[in-house]
């Protein structure tokens, strides 16, 4: 018997995505970003999310992406980007992502 789910589908640099929709906490228009000095190449900076400050991980970075053009892309300069809140166990991350991002049906049963 199918076990049907939903996922949230991104882009990130170009790369299609995506994360169960029942680890997503929210998506937002892109927030201005705190970069303090010294910040691991993993992390694009923190946002201000309802005054709880979040880490937002480069998910292409981290992935390890290959063959996807990133100097294509500027999360920060781009006014389409939005920002993914997904909450991985008791952590609670975000990521850039581009532009649009939709809902998707999977079969869990055949993951």
């Amino acid at each position: 018997m199918p076990m049907t789910k939903t996922a949230l589908e991104f882009h990130i640099a170009g790369a299609r995505l995506a994360l169960d929709l029942a680890n997503v906490v929210e998506v937002l228009p892109c927030l201005a970003l705190v970069k303090p000095p010294e910040i691991p190449p993993m992390l694009q900076g923190f946002a201000n999310v309802e005054g709880r400050m979040v880490a937002m991980l480069k998910l292409d970075h981290l992935l390890k992406l290959q063959g996807v053009d990133k100097s294509a892309w500027n999360p920060e300069e781009d006014l389409g980007s939005m920002i993914v809140i997904a909450r991985l166990q008791e952590t609670v991350i975000g990521w850039m992502v581009q532009g649009n991002v939709r809902m998707l049906n999977y079969d869990h049963s055949e993951m």
